[in-house]
């Protein structure tokens, strides 16, 4: 109750869903999926307000990625202010006008007073099994210069935004195991929360320092996954070993020298009431065998039962 008071619930087709959710905002390295920043909340805050409370974080050797929905003049206005250039998807529904073409296929113009370079692609994803996807993009940027910076470049670096997709993947399935977060008042959900990403960030501080020992393999440090890492022994060294279920007739806890058995519990008996009445069977005792004075063996080879096996002096 607490934990919703704070954060509320999301729309859902039939209302609300039925828990409360915590929005998370990073800012991550796409080279090493590292950490940077984070701040979290309630939903209703929104993502560019969250985004905003991470500019200070920038500079001027940084490049930002991000997905529509961050193609807001006063954010962009923010982002530039900081600094850092950027590279961001627009929205289908914003239209910029054309102020000059390049040769590159890209074109000048502006979102509010921010001079900008729009680039139009079109992308196509094919999957493993033949199946393709296709789609049109629209990136501005404030690397106006085409010489310098070709819009076929700037293209495929867009595509590596999906690095910080896959840190929150490791976030949310790969560290939690499947599971929510487990507490049940803002203090403590803040505490979990700051926990999981400082694991994350262990974990992905010496994943990069294990592959900088391999040359061959030094320049993709965002190819480790965290699933190896999280399952080795060194990671987790304070972990308990996971509970055993309970055995049938074993309490939970071992019993200490000192402490008495437990008496054994008495079976549990229907009332009278319940109990079915058959009759039972008579037992009928078997009727006696005849006894034999030969010493003659029967069908199995045995001597007849009451006769001695022994030899007569």
């Amino acid at each position: 109750m607490r934990n919703r008071s704070w954060l509320g619930k999301l729309k859902a087709v039939r209302g609300v869903t039925g828990y409360p959710a915590v929005e998370l905002m990073t800012l991550a390295e796409t080279g090493t999926r590292a950490l940077i920043g984070a701040v979290f909340g309630p939903p209703a805050t929104g993502e560019t307000e969250y985004a905003g409370r991470l500019l200070h974080l920038l500079d001027d050797t940084m490049q930002v990625l991000a997905d529509r929905g961050f193609d807001a003049a006063g954010f962009l206005a923010e982002l530039a202010a900081a600094g850092a250039q950027f590279l961001v998807r627009l929205t289908a529904k914003r239209r910029l006008p054309v102020m000059a073409r390049l040769d590159d296929g890209s074109f000048l113009s502006c979102i509010g007073d921010l001079a900008v370079r729009v680039i139009c692609a079109r992308v196509t994803v094919t999957c493993a099994g033949g199946t393709t996807y296709a789609g049109s993009y629209r990136l501005a940027t404030t690397l106006r210069d085409h010489r310098r910076y070709p819009a076929a470049a700037l293209i495929a670096r867009c595509h590596e935004r999906w690095e910080h997709e896959a840190a929150y993947l490791a976030l949310r399935h790969t560290l939690l195991e499947g599971r929510v977060l487990r507490s049940g008042d803002p203090a403590g959900l803040e505490q979990e929360l700051w926990a999981l990403l400082a694991r994350c960030q262990a974990l992905r501080r010496a994943m990069v320092t294990a592959i900088e020992t391999r040359p061959r393999h030094r320049s993709r440090p965002g190819r480790l996954h965290h699933r190896p890492a999280n399952r080795h022994p060194d990671a987790h060294p304070g972990r308990r070993r996971p509970r055993q279920p309970r055995q049938p007739g074993r309490p939970d806890r071992p019993r200490r020298p000192e402490q008495p058995a437990p008496a054994p519990a008495a079976p549990r008996q229907r009332p009278q009431d319940q109990i079915p009445a058959i009759p039972l069977e008579q037992h009928r005792p078997a009727p006696a065998r005849p006894q034999h004075s030969d010493h003659q063996p029967d069908h199995h080879g045995q001597p007849p039962r009451g006769t001695s096996n022994s030899t007569p002096q």
